[in-house]
Parts: structure tokens; C-alpha cells; sequence
């Protein structure tokens, strides 16, 4: 082997133990987020030092604004964070897309799934992934509904009923949902292996009801956390997004019950931005 060919290699090792070592990946989609993006960073970075684990934030970013220029100039001034922006023509799957994208990419032992709007509060990452690395849980799921939850920051009173409408319905048509009691909920977080052989084929905000179903777990623990109310950006909940849920649980109820459906789609990266972390 050449000098070069061992030094490449070396490298590649190195940059291996390096993802290794990371304790938790923060997977943050994000869409025009740019007013909550240093907020959110500040947060984390404030929370872990507390708690000491080590921990990288990966954005999946759909943005038109000027979210994925403030996550450059994070990167640049050493903060822990990679991204992968997906421009217009590219955002295949919604959320769920980006999420499957991010999920496979996390380098953390344990990767948790929030939101960038800050409504789902960076202070109960470590309750969210303490049963993960010291326990035995293989998901843990941010309950609005659990003793101790609140969902007050949901803006309008249809986002209520559509919300215990949702939950309700999840429940209803696949049982591996019941062992928690926020199913539809965007916070959650799990260990990687959950995932091994798992086909996700996720469509539209309801990523968490997928893994439930298809992926490898045992163990799960309800956290209780308070929704907060958003306090920059617009709600990307719409009425296309609950038509887009209602098709992918009809989908995902005929694929694990019947056995056909939807197909896991092909991952295109072609135009995708990957920015990964600058190392000291």
C-alpha cells in the first residue's frame, strides 16, 4: 500500500472513531427557520454542557431563506453542527423524506428528532436519550398527553382536535402505537438498530408512526414535555398535510397488514448540499 493510499485510509478510520464518539445526534428539519436557528444552537450548546454528552445537531434543510447560510456560519465558527440542503426540485417525501435522509446519516448512539421552531423545547434532549444510553429503552417518545404534558402551544383550536383526532386514529389501526400516548407527535428519539432491515416509506409529518410500526424495538418510554407556543415563522401544518397523513397510514395499514403498498422510495442525493462538520 502507498503512502498515500495509508494516509487516506488512516484519515477515513480516524473520521469513523470520530462519528463513533458522538453521544447524540440532534436531527432538526427545518424549512425557513432562519429566525430560531442561532436560538436553538445556543440552547443545545447550553444544555450539553450541562449534562456533558457529546453530541452533533445534523439540519435536513428544505429552506428558501436564509436558514442554511446561518448553519454555514455556525459550522464555520466551530459549533457541532453538518447539513444536508435539499434546494426546490429535490425535497422528495416532505419531512418524512428529509427525515429518512437524516436518519441515515446521524453519527450519534442515540438520534433525536425535534423540531426547529423551538416548540419542542432543546432542554429535554437528556430526559428524551438518558433511557436510550443508560437504559434499556430502544425509543422514547416526547408526550404532550402524558402527566406532566402539556400541548397548549398548538395555535388554534383545530390543532387541538386535529391532533386528539390524529392520536385517536393512530391508535385505532396499529397496535404497536398504544404503548405510547403521543404516537403522531414530530418528538422523538431512538436508537439506531431500530432501523436495521427496516423499509421505511414515510409521506407527509407522521415519520414516528412508521418506525413504530416497521422498526426492530421492545422497550419504549413516554417523556412528558410541554409544547411551546411558537414564537417566530408560520406552522407548516395544513389541511394538505392531514390529507397527506391519511393516505400514508392507509398505505402503511395495507403494506404491514395486507402486505403490498407503498415501496420505500429511492434516496436521490444528485443536488443535494452536504456540509459536514469542521473538525479542530
Amino acid at each position: 500500500m502507498s503512502g498515500e493510499a495509508a494516509e487516506a485510509q488512516t484519515n477515513s478510520l480516524a473520521g469513523e472513531n470520530r462519528l463513533r464518539d458522538v453521544a447524540v445526534t440532534v436531527l432538526v428539519p427545518t424549512r425557513n427557520e432562519g429566525d430560531n436557528i442561532n436560538r436553538l444552537l445556543s440552547r443545545l450548546s447550553a444544555h450539553f454542557s450541562e449534562t456533558g454528552r457529546s453530541y452533533e445537531v445534523l439540519f435536513v434543510d428544505d429552506s428558501d431563506d436564509d436558514t442554511p447560510d446561518l448553519v454555514r456560519a455556525a459550522s464555520a465558527a466551530g459549533e457541532p453542527v453538518r447539513m444536508i440542503h435539499r434546494p426546490a426540485g429535490r425535497r422528495d417525501g416532505g419531512l418524512a423524506g428529509a427525515l429518512t435522509l437524516g436518519m441515515a446519516r446521524a453519527a450519534g448512539r442515540a438520534v433525536i428528532v425535534m423540531d426547529g421552531d423551538l416548540q419542542h423545547p432543546p432542554e429535554v434532549a437528556e430526559p428524551m436519550v438518558a433511557p436510550l444510553l443508560d437504559g434499556p429503552a430502544q425509543v422514547t417518545v416526547g408526550s404532550r398527553y402524558a402527566a406532566g404534558g402539556s400541548a397548549e402551544g398548538l395555535e388554534y383550536r383545530w390543532r387541538h382536535w386535529a391532533s386528539v383526532g390524529s392520536r385517536w386514529l393512530v391508535q385505532a389501526m396499529f397496535r404497536e402505537t398504544r404503548r405510547s400516548s403521543d404516537p403522531g407527535g414530530g418528538l422523538f428519539a431512538i436508537r439506531p438498530e431500530v432501523l436495521d432491515g427496516a423499509a421505511l416509506a414515510p409521506e407527509g409529518y407522521k415519520m414516528l408512526v412508521e418506525i413504530l410500526v416497521r422498526g426492530k424495538w421492545e422497550v419504549l418510554v413516554d417523556v412528558p414535555y410541554r409544547f411551546e407556543t411558537r414564537q417566530d415563522g408560520q406552522t407548516k401544518s395544513t389541511l394538505v398535510e392531514g390529507w397527506n397523513m391519511i393516505k400514508h397510514l392507509v398505505g402503511l395499514w395495507w403494506s404491514t397488514r395486507v402486505g403490498w403498498g407503498p415501496q420505500p422510495p429511492t434516496p436521490r442525493v444528485e443536488g443535494l448540499e452536504f456540509l459536514d462538520r469542521n473538525e479542530p
